[in-house]
């Protein structure tokens, strides 16, 4: 039996992987509908749309590291108060 964490992870990645794939069947439809031209257009709206998930991502990332950084400095802080008050 899985441990509860690796579940959660091994079904998260087939959900991904099924949804990924119905992207991928839908991209290619378009694509064999459109123009050279539009095709082209189609990629770098794409590229676009992928540059702009990776600034969310990695500003999410960031602004979680920040917050569990700070949220452990107050943690520090507040058990070097108790040991001094007693």
């Amino acid at each position: 039996m899985f441990p509860l964490r690796e579940c959660f992870y091994y079904f998260h990645t087939l959900e991904v992987l099924a949804v990924n794939c119905k992207i991928e069947d839908e991209k290619r439809y378009f694509t064999q509908k459109m123009s050279l031209d539009d095709v082209q257009r189609f990629e770098a709206l794409e590229n676009l749309y992928s540059q702009s998930n990776d600034f969310e991502q990695e500003s999410a990332f960031s602004y979680g590291f920040k917050l569990g950084t700070m949220l452990m400095c107050d943690v520090f802080i507040d058990k070097n108060r108790r040991i001094h008050d007693e």
